[in-house]
C-alpha cells in the first residue's frame, strides 16, 4: 500500500466516513430550510447510508491486519 500503509488508508476511510455524516447533517438542514424535497432527502440519505456502509465494511476488513 502506499506511503504509509494499512494505518494511514484507515485514517482516509475515517475521515471520509466523517465527511459523509457532515454531509447528512447538511441534507437536513437544507430539506428544513425546504431547499430539498422531503423526496429528495429520503433519496440521498438512503446513498449516503450506502456509502457510509461500504466504507464500515472496509474498515473492518483492514482492521484485521493492522
Amino acid at each position: 500500500m502506499g506511503r504509509g500503509g494499512i494505518k494511514e488508508f484507515i485514517r482516509f476511510y475515517i475521515i471520509a466516513r466523517g465527511s459523509i455524516h457532515e454531509v447528512v447533517s447538511l441534507l437536513f438542514t437544507s430539506s428544513r430550510l425546504n431547499y430539498l424535497s422531503s423526496e429528495e432527502l429520503e433519496r440521498l440519505t438512503y446513498r449516503y447510508n450506502g456509502l457510509l456502509a461500504g466504507i464500515n465494511a472496509h474498515l473492518i476488513e483492514l482492521s484485521k491486519y493492522k
